[in-house]
This record gives structure tokens, C-alpha cells and sequence, in this order.
């Protein structure tokens, strides 16, 4: 979390697995959100509050346009 604010970037792309997911992935996106993050993706298909996600079987060229709209704006 201190490197990515460091950074300063505004979307982020949270991995890992479901499990964590399960335990800690909500606190996660919101902790990023307090931290200034604007655009949450999740990869896999967890609901743990993210804008977007992508996950095998998904539309890649989709969630691509998405997030390249999202960085346009």
C-alpha cells in the first residue's frame, strides 16, 4: 500500500486469490479508496467492491477499452 501511494497513481489492479479475496478484499478496495484511488479492477471475478475485473473467459478487448477510457478521462 505505501509504494502505491508513493506512486500516485489513481487505478489500481488488485490480485491474488480467492481465499484472500474472501478475507480481506473489501477492506482492501476501500482502504484504496481512502488512499486516493479513483478506479479499483480486480483480477478474477470476486465481488469485493471493484469498479471492473477480469477473469479468464471474460471479453479482454472489452475490459481493455474500459480501462483505457477510464485512464483517457
Amino acid at each position: 500500500m505505501a509504494l502505491w501511494t508513493a506512486k500516485g497513481t489513481e487505478v489500481v489492479c488488485v490480485a491474488g486469490h480467492d481465499n484472500a479475496y474472501a478475507e480481506w478484499g473489501a477492506e482492501l478496495v476501500t482502504a484504496l479508496r481512502r488512499a486516493g484511488a479513483t478506479h479499483v479492477i480486480v483480477a478474477g471475478q470476486a465481488d469485493i467492491g471493484a469498479d471492473d475485473s477480469m477473469a479468464a473467459g471474460l471479453d479482454a478487448l472489452a475490459f481493455l477499452r474500459r480501462t483505457r477510457e477510464v485512464l483517457n478521462a
